[in-house]
């Protein structure tokens, strides 16, 4: 009798810790003692760092870096050469790893893997995080993901399954999860974890958690900023993330923007492997998304685990998880006016401050506890690897 564990192979597309990554991490946690593990990821660096930390093998598969939205002609060659690159080491690879289940998170590995799916008939599950700005994109998806090789889609919100309308009946919506107890606020502690980050006792504090690129608009949180300056409280913003080295000259036109307008009390943290002390020390979530990229952003499940209110664009998923007035606003997009108004209706309100801190826990346990998020991922790996 065969007693081994079945094998999935995860394959994700990128090297930098996002809230895809995130996810992909508390699988690989969840999943350990119930599957062999292994993950594709395309270069060394923070990720890779985090899986060979937990002792989960890794193989290294580039895939190519693209230009963000529409793609060009020159995206279209550098596709072109790393599917026959991709395709030959790839395939070879699962051919004499024979895994179970081949799981794609996230989409840009999603046509390779259906490719190296067919030659060598493993079976596929896609697990879409975010919402495809390229049409052509969809369209290949959509086509792809008809094929019998693709046995399950999981989107991370509505709005993420919208987009791929002619496999809906293959797809299952599935919120990101959070383990609700490590973003508990630490009361006790909270005065503590202040002075380390040398925040003074009569700040509020507004935090902005995600990698410093354009499509999180953290330009438009600092925008903000200088509405809010213009106020006698003492409202602080705190931009917590990693930045892509293709991103170096964005961060630096974020603080031109500072010096230029003279906006005061903003701060760029350096990396912080515990977000939970941010969280601590955070009055409001802002999420000032400028597309609609965003499927199921993990930062705003975090914020409800810490009691934290949000104020979000009303672009992608994010509609989806605010309850207006109730865990927080939704905000007009690309508006750093509306952000600072909005911001300033809960600071200024503190019965609707104090609710929205109750609310934002109860819908944490509810609706975006991680062993919901587990039972119903389990189910979809349950149904497909034993069929």
């Amino acid at each position: 009798m065969n007693n081994r564990k079945p094998k999935i192979i995860f394959w994700n597309a990128f090297s930098l810790i996002g809230g895809s990554e995130k996810v992909l991490l508390i699988l690989i946690d969840s999943l350990r003692n119930k599957y062999q593990i292994k993950v594709i990821v395309p270069t060394k660096g923070p990720l890779e760092k985090e899986i060979t930390k937990r002792g989960i093998p890794v193989i290294l598969l580039p895939t190519g870096a693209y230009t963000k939205g529409n793609k060009n002609i020159k995206d279209l060659f550098k596709y072109v050469f790393y599917t026959f690159y991709v395709l030959a080491i790839g395939t070879k690879k699962i051919r004499t790893e024979k895994p179970s289940l081949l799981y794609v998170n996230g989409v840009k590995s999603l046509p390779f893997a259906f490719l190296i799916g067919k030659i060598t008939r493993t079976p596929l599950i896609g697990h879409i995080h975010h919402i495809l700005e390229d049409k052509k994109a969809i369209k290949i998806i959509e086509i792809i993901g008809k094929n019998p090789v693709f046995k399950k889609f999981i989107a991370v919100s509505e709005a993420t399954k919208k987009q791929f309308p002619s496999i809906s009946n293959k797809t299952i919506v599935v919120y990101n999860g959070v383990d609700t107890s490590l973003f508990s606020p630490h009361k006790d502690n909270k005065l503590n974890i202040k002075k380390s980050f040398g925040i003074k006792e009569d700040e509020r504090i507004l935090g902005i958690l995600a990698r410093i690129i354009p499509h999180k608009g953290i330009h438009i949180g600092i925008g903000a900023m200088k509405y809010l300056n213009t106020t006698p409280l003492k409202i602080k913003l705190l931009i917590a993330g990693e930045t892509p080295p293709e991103e170096e000259e964005y961060k630096k036109r974020l603080l031109e923007m500072i010096k230029k307008e003279k906006i005061e009390r903003v701060e760029f943290l350096p990396y912080q492997e515990d977000v939970s002390n941010v969280f601590n020390v955070l009055d409001i979530l802002l999420v000032p998304s400028t597309t609609l990229f965003e499927g199921c952003p993990m930062a705003i499940l975090e914020a409800y685990s810490a009691e934290i209110p949000i104020i979000g664009t009303n672009l992608g998923g994010i509609p989806e998880l605010i309850e207006e007035g109730k865990t927080g606003f939704i905000c007009k997009p690309n508006d750093s006016q509306d952000l600072a108004e909005k911001t300033l209706q809960i600071i200024n309100n503190y019965p609707l401050y104090s609710d929205m801190k109750k609310q934002c826990k109860k819908i944490a346990i509810e609706k975006f506890d991680i062993r919901t998020f587990l039972k119903n991922i389990n189910m979809v790996l349950d149904t497909v690897i034993n069929c």
